[in-house]
């Protein structure tokens, strides 16, 4: 009984912990077809501060701001794409959104360095394609 109680314990456990989405796409990414939902594009480990601290004079880091960039494209003629997204922080602190975003124009978003961040597709049309990135 000891042992089927901890077997089913070891169980739950692997499936919780495997329960998160984890991102199909790196940031960046380039054309991607969206055939699932949710699809999701995550920022791969960057350079990393020291907690967020500048070695040499124990201050604060600069916290600077980037600009997310997400782009829909729909290769057919006749339709307009169009999908909806979220940006969170990697560490679920943080989440904006929904917004949607529509073929031919580039979605903005003035995102703080202090965080690593994922965009979440929520919903798209069927055969749109998106990109990803950051200036």
């Amino acid at each position: 009984m000891k042992k089927l109680i901890l077997a089913l314990f070891v169980i739950a456990a692997i499936t919780a912990l495997n329960n998160k989405t984890f991102a199909q796409y790196a940031i960046p990414s380039y054309d991607v077809p969206v055939i699932a939902d949710p699809t999701t594009f995550e920022e791969t480990a960057t350079q990393s501060t020291t907690s967020g601290f500048n070695l040499i004079s124990a201050n604060p880091a600069s916290r600077g701001e980037r600009k997310v960039n997400v782009r829909v494209i729909d290769n057919d003629m006749q339709t307009t794409a169009s999908s909806t997204i979220e940006i969170y922080s990697l560490d679920e602190s943080i989440t904006y959104g929904p917004y949607t975003v529509y073929e031919e124009t580039t979605f903005e978003l003035l995102l703080t360095e202090e965080y690593e961040w994922g965009v979440r597709v929520l919903a798209a049309s069927e055969g749109c394609e998106m990109s990803v990135w950051f200036d």
